[in-house]
């Protein structure tokens, strides 16, 4: 994936792909969250095409992602939720829900 969003980089890791972040002249703000998942994809200068096209090429095409490793790590310690609650994130919220609705008098 490749983007200037800041609101799907979360989200995006649970296909645990590569993601090329596309800088922008906006001031972004990321949560602790954002920050260590910037710091496991790709950072580009978003007006920079030479470097946009070298990216696509190196990452996608020849597949060459040494950051796949750290991306997996940050993932497990902090988006799986199959691994820490031994439910999907959805399944989760609903058992939450169930159990908070069950509690009440």
């Amino acid at each position: 994936m490749i983007l200037d969003s800041a609101s799907f980089i979360a989200e995006y890791q649970f296909t645990h792909k590569p993601l090329i972040y596309l800088l922008n002249d906006g001031a972004t703000n990321f949560t602790e969250l954002g920050e260590k998942i910037l710091n496991v994809s790709y950072i580009v200068d978003g007006k920079n095409f030479d470097d946009i096209a070298f990216a696509i090429q190196t990452i996608f095409i020849d597949g060459n992602d040494p950051l796949k490793i750290e991306r997996q790590k940050i993932f497990d310690e902090l988006l799986n939720y199959r691994q820490h609650h031994g439910l999907t994130a959805s399944r989760f919220i609903y058992k939450t829900i169930i159990d908070e609705l069950e509690a009440l008098p």
